[in-house]
């Protein structure tokens, strides 16, 4: 599997009404521009104070007028054999990671927990695309159960509310699930896997 990030990504701090524009190049024939990133960092008046420049693979540099370049974000080494392991970091390696401490903590709706997912981390792509099927077909049974019913799923531990500066939807923190987390009991959360 190939995924290629390409496209211009906006970042906009509405405090102080600063701006970034970060440039995603496409690959172009025999790879020219392959993972070039560049952009702009402009004040609240449109005026370009710093640049960017590198690669999205590599790393990202500052660049301020008669100054040495920044280096932001640099990626870290390879792991042995990361190849096979679609060339992940060793961060993102251990993002599903379960042991026993975190196992009695979250959530049984947490998504580390998904069966399909942790087949396919095994190593088993037969048992994941069955559990895959497996899970879609609950989801539509219970969508279309409360279809009929008229139950409306909300978040348990989110309020939906319209975002004050960019006027999208959102959620926010409502409480709860750290205290849950803390005592292990979730009360009564819907059977999901």
């Amino acid at each position: 599997m190939y995924l290629e990030s390409h496209g211009s990504l906006t970042f906009t701090n509405y405090t102080t009404g600063d701006s970034a524009t970060l440039v995603l190049e496409e690959r172009g024939w025999q790879d020219r521009g392959a993972f070039e990133a560049h952009g702009e960092i402009k004040d609240k008046s449109g005026s370009v104070i710093y640049k960017l420049e590198g690669r999205w693979d590599k790393n990202l540099r500052l660049l301020r007028e008669g100054q040495p370049d920044l280096i932001l974000w640099e990626r870290a080494p390879a792991i042995p054999f990361s190849e096979e392991q679609y060339s992940f970091s060793e961060l993102t390696l251990q993002l599903n990671h379960l042991n026993v401490d975190s196992l009695l903590k979250i959530a049984p709706t947490d998504s580390r927990l998904r069966p399909d997912q942790r087949a396919w981390e095994y190593g088993n792509a037969d048992l994941a695309a069955e559990e895959k099927h497996r899970l879609e077909e609950k989801q539509r049974a219970i969508r279309k159960t409360n279809e009929k019913t008229g139950i409306k799923v909300r978040p348990r531990w989110f309020t939906e509310t319209i975002d004050e500066y960019t006027g999208e939807r959102a959620f926010v923190y409502s409480g709860g699930y750290w205290e849950a987390r803390e005592t292990g009991d979730f009360g009564s959360v819907p059977d999901i896997y």
